[in-house]
């Protein structure tokens, strides 16, 4: 089973920041996450444990024939550390509108996503 991640906030290009990045996160509850994804979108993955969590967004066929699992993104979070995904391709990591972002463990780990929106 997988859980669906919804943005915490939806962050302007005006400048606007984050203080405390970790805190705004919540405990991941499973090691399968989805979320609408746009290419919009910046996943943050928070390691509260001792050992390193390997993080992988998962790539999906896209429409320049490039195979998936070959171009998976995978991040290792060292203990205490926090990674990153940002602003993925739809076209490489959606599948039915959704992008899926695995965790090697769930345990002691917080997660969570921002959208990123230009202001004109």
């Amino acid at each position: 089973m997988t859980t669906t991640l919804t943005p915490i906030a939806t962050l302007t290009d005006r400048g606007v920041g984050v203080a405390d990045i970790d805190a705004a996160l919540v405990a991941a509850t499973e090691v399968g996450h989805v979320f609408t994804n746009d290419g919009n979108i910046m996943a943050f993955i928070s390691n509260g444990g001792g050992v390193a969590v390997t993080a992988t967004l998962v790539a999906e066929p896209d429409p320049y024939g490039r195979g998936a699992t070959a171009n998976d993104e995978v991040i290792s979070i060292p203990a205490g550390g926090v990674g990153m995904f940002s602003l993925a391709n739809p076209a490489m990591f959606n599948a039915g509108g959704l992008a899926a972002l695995n965790l090697s463990v769930f345990a002691s780990v917080k997660i969570g996503i921002y959208r990123i929106r230009k202001v004109r």
